[in-house]
């Protein structure tokens, strides 16, 4: 007889029986596609909201920054370090109303060419953006003198400048503008802004639009 006896004790379906082996496998499974189902959702949403956030910082119409996206823009860069701005404020005269009496694809064509135009004036490094239906605004970041800057500013209103046909009539929808300096004018970017495009607006001239159905 040995003098060491060792006992074993199998149980006849195992230590794990078969049943459980394949509920644990498809628990496995199943958690593995959970967690990659959630990844999947989850990247999705985060995807989704950076959507809505360039959405909400880019003109869809033109690809300008909207007001808010410039407001951001400058909070983060010029409204902290005080760096120079010169802010030119345009505002297309009638553009609603205009844009009503005319097609949408007009419409879209002006806008999709405002950028362009801006881009091919302005040469100094800018950022511009549409703050209003018709309104924009264009930061130069630098300090423009005077003769310059007046200069500038026309050259803008001529290439905004909104040319028409309504009724067979040929209409131009003029262009005016303001500028501003920042921050000599006003350390607050925003209301520096807000309150030039309301002087535009309280001293907007008669209508040059005659009103009608949209066609198309």
């Amino acid at each position: 007889m040995p003098t060491q006896w060792t006992l074993s004790i199998m149980p006849a379906d195992g230590w794990v029986p078969q049943s459980w082996m394949f509920c644990i496998a498809a628990c496995s499974v199943g958690f593995a596609l959970l967690v990659v189902v959630a990844a999947f959702m989850a990247l999705r949403i985060r995807r989704m909201r950076q959507r809505i956030e360039r959405e909400k910082r880019i003109d869809q119409e033109t690809g300008m920054f909207t007001y808010d996206g410039f407001v951001e823009t400058f909070d983060k860069a010029a409204g902290g370090s005080g760096e120079p701005l010169t802010l030119i404020c345009l505002m297309v005269d009638d553009f609603e109303k205009t844009a009503f009496a005319i097609s949408w694809e007009a419409r879209r064509c002006y806008l999709g060419k405002v950028r362009e135009e801006i881009d091919a004036v302005v040469h100094s490094n800018h950022v511009e953006a549409r703050i209003g239906s018709g309104a924009f605004v264009v930061a130069v970041r630098e300090r423009i003198e005077t003769h310059a800057l007046a200069d500038l500013m026309r050259a803008l209103e001529l290439a905004l400048m909104w040319k028409v046909r309504i009724d067979g009539k040929k209409t131009f929808c003029r262009v005016r503008s303001a500028a501003v300096y920042y921050p000599e004018d006003g350390a607050d970017l925003t209301a520096l802004v807000e309150r030039t495009i309301s002087l535009l607006e309280r001293d907007k001239p008669e209508s040059c639009a005659p009103a009608r159905k949209r066609q198309g």
